[in-house]
């Protein structure tokens, strides 16, 4: 159990995920995961932000889109690779611009921002600020920008130059995104491989794609299909299954289910969930199977 908990991570009992939280609050819970942020979290066009650079560029005639968080902690990993790959789509648009300011590193900088809680946006237009502190993920980020550049006249500009984000995250819909409406979804006769995740795990980054690729090459099986629930936002339907820790996948069918505990990667899950397969065949229809 011990090695499984070093590569999750765990619920926080009673309290939930840790959003949102004070720089001080953070720094109790420990250390972060790394002293310097991963390479990747260091390229794009998120500038790193410190009180000076901040305000001074806020005197200028452009938007900027900043974040407050502490970039190098393991709670934060989820929502730095999606603030990269939202910046990367504005990478022709020359007046709009990214940064970050780390509120554990740089505490002068988040209380004049005034910043209390972390992680939030802000953006900032010659003539207003904005502030996000909410639907932290891709789909939330993106619409708030594009609203609030559209209310301050930037957007008709900015959108022809949009780089358009390919569609990584669940291309052909293998994956099937779980909330509290569609549940019962898993008791439709087919065999469920689901992943239980939160946004803020950096583990659950890290599987993100190796799921992905799974889906992939699994997508032709009979009867078997994915999906996957952010446990951030609805963690009465995961703790319904008993999920302790992030990233957890089980398998599940009518009401079976079969705790997957081994090592994460494409070859050892395929194996996995083949060898399930060839002991319960009567847990897969293929008749449900979606032709893509």
């Amino acid at each position: 159990m011990q090695k499984l908990f070093e590569t999750a991570c765990l619920i926080q009992p009673h309290t939930g995920v840790p959003f949102p939280i004070t720089p001080q609050e953070l720094q109790s819970r420990g250390p972060p995961v790394a002293t310097k942020a991963p390479a990747s979290f260091e390229k794009g066009r998120v500038m790193e932000l410190n009180y000076s650079a901040l305000f001074e560029r806020k005197k200028d005639s452009h938007v900027w889109v900043v974040k407050f968080d502490s970039p190098n902690h393991d709670y934060f990993q989820a929502l730095n690779q999606t603030f990269i790959d939202i910046a990367a789509n504005y990478e022709n648009v020359s007046n709009i611009h990214f940064g970050e300011v780390s509120c554990t590193k740089d505490f002068e900088t988040c209380q004049l921002g005034p910043v209390k809680r972390i992680p939030i946006l802000k953006l900032y237009t010659p003539s207003a600020t904005f502030t996000l502190s909410s639907s932290l993920d891709y789909a939330g980020i993106t619409s708030w920008i594009k609203s609030k550049l559209e209310s301050q006249g930037f957007w008709n500009e900015t959108e022809a130059k949009l780089i358009r984000p390919r569609s990584h995250i669940n291309p052909l819909s293998l994956i099937t995104v779980l909330d509290n409406k569609n549940m019962d979804i898993l008791n439709n006769g087919s065999l469920w491989f689901v992943k239980f995740y939160a946004q803020w795990c950096g583990h659950c980054v890290t599987f993100a794609p190796v799921y992905l690729d799974l889906a992939i090459t699994l997508r032709n099986v009979p009867g078997l299909r994915f999906a996957e629930i952010d446990c951030g936002q609805f963690d009465k339907e995961c703790l319904q299954y008993h999920v302790m820790s992030y990233p957890s996948t089980i398998l599940i069918s009518n009401g079976i289910k079969d705790i997957y505990n081994g090592k994460r990667n494409v070859e050892k899950i395929s194996t996995y969930i083949m060898n399930y397969i060839s002991k319960h065949p009567d847990e897969k229809s293929p008749e449900k199977e979606v032709d893509i």
